[in-house]
């Protein structure tokens, strides 16, 4: 093999170099075998642990093991450790029962003398004698308390579903925080089961931000059960893709009281689609649901005519939206011009009209790049919300991203 030829290449000039001699068979080879473990060789599996704890946790805990060869009889190990303040307690040893290959320590403390969001570093060490000299005989355990403040009820609204259930209803956002870190805040959506019973609440999803708010994450949870494929999740996009591009679009607006949260729902069999979901509180100024986001699909072919698919999203406020698409990528005073026309009416611009959110199907007269502008009214007619989107038409445009494998809901 050219692989081996070359190695035994290497080897021969690396011991030239470095002043060995060949063996030629006349001269004696020494052989120390690696020395066998003795006793009961007791170890770690990881060298790390980091352990978050609340307000009522009183111990944490950590595996001991030894082999089973030696496991026949109980035995007990010896354990120095290193704690970083009085409030934490290690025992000085840990006994495994007769046949057992497990065992663990306990390390005991009240969290409520811990300080909220300090680690606590604490280090456990097996006698030398019987740890396991190939294996992991110290371990250290970093003890982070995260003390919460009690649930709170942020404020009441209207919460907008948009995918797995739809239309309005009436909402109230709890919210809790570190006692040590304000911007860093968990959140309940509670929405009502009947609408003439506000006070018929339940949890539909829980959030979290470290920022305050700037981005807020949806962890996987269950939103229902489809008849055919079972458990259905909901999931913030940028924790479902991992694209960062994504972490913006999910985010609360101190100003106007309204979150916007952009959701994918899923479950075994595939995705059901992405989209946008809102809650927006009481006691706003104009508090009225103003939405209006456009999101590029794609495109698709439809017995050789091809259509770019953009899904159009309306607050429950605007009561109609209208919109033209222009040749080109428009810059923002472009499009607020366009806008302008769109709004008084504009006999030049050709406009399309609609009173529902859905997917809208375009044909540009041009292709590559083309502009979407649209503009959103209240029932009296005033202009109360402006959207742009640029996307791409053509042979070159990207394929519906979400249509194709979307499920049925229902």
């Amino acid at each position: 093999m050219k692989t081996r030829h070359i190695l035994a290449a290497a080897i021969t000039m690396a011991a030239s170099a470095l002043g060995f001699s060949s063996c030629d068979g006349s001269e004696d080879l020494h052989y120390s075998p690696a020395s066998t473990p003795q006793g009961q060789r007791i170890y770690f599996t990881s060298s790390v642990i980091n352990e978050e704890v609340g307000d009522d946790a009183t111990s944490v805990t950590v595996e001991l093991f030894r082999p089973a060869s030696e496991a026949a009889e109980a035995y007990t190990v010896q354990l120095a450790a290193t704690t970083p303040e009085d409030l934490i307690h290690v025992p000085g040893q840990a006994t495994f029962a007769a046949g057992d290959t497990v065992t663990q320590v306990t390390v005991s403390f009240n969290a409520a003398e811990l300080t909220s969001g300090k680690v606590y570093p604490v280090t456990i060490t097996v006698d030398e004698a019987q740890a396991n000299e190939y294996g992991i005989s110290t371990v250290t355990i970093n003890i982070i308390h995260l003390s919460w403040s009690e649930w709170a009820e942020m404020g009441a609204g209207v919460y907008t579903f948009t995918m797995w259930y739809e239309g309005d209803c009436p909402a109230k956002v709890m919210e809790r925080h570190l006692t040590n870190d304000p911007a860093t805040i968990q959140y309940q959506f509670l929405a009502a089961l009947d609408d003439e019973d506000p006070e018929s609440y339940y949890l539909y999803l829980e959030a979290s931000t470290d920022d305050g708010g700037e981005t807020i994450i949806v962890p996987q949870q269950i939103v229902g059960e489809h008849p055919a494929y079972g458990d259905v999740y909901m999931e913030d996009v940028y924790s479902y893709t991992g694209d960062p591009s994504y972490a913006p679009e999910s985010y609360y607006d101190p100003e106007t009281g309204l979150f916007t949260l952009y959701l994918i729902f899923y479950c075994e069999a595939g995705e059901f689609g992405d989209t946008y979901e809102y809650c927006q509180l009481d006691g706003f100024t104009d508090n009225g649901d103003y939405k209006l986001t456009l999101t590029d699909i794609g495109q698709v072919n439809v017995d050789g005519q091809v259509f770019a698919i953009v899904s159009l999203l309306k607050g429950a406020d605007i009561a109609t939206v209208k919109y033209t698409v222009a040749e080109g990528s428009l810059s923002t005073d472009e499009t607020a011009a366009l806008a302008e026309k769109i709004a008084s009416g504009d006999s030049s611009v050709k406009t399309t009209e609609t009173s529902v959110s859905g997917n809208i199907a375009l044909r540009p007269e041009t292709t590559g790049d083309n502009t979407l502008v649209a503009v959103g009214f209240n029932d009296a007619g005033e202009q109360k919300a402006t959207a742009s989107l640029t996307f791409s038409y053509g042979s070159d445009a990207p394929a519906a991203k979400v249509a194709p494998r979307r499920l049925p809901r229902r």
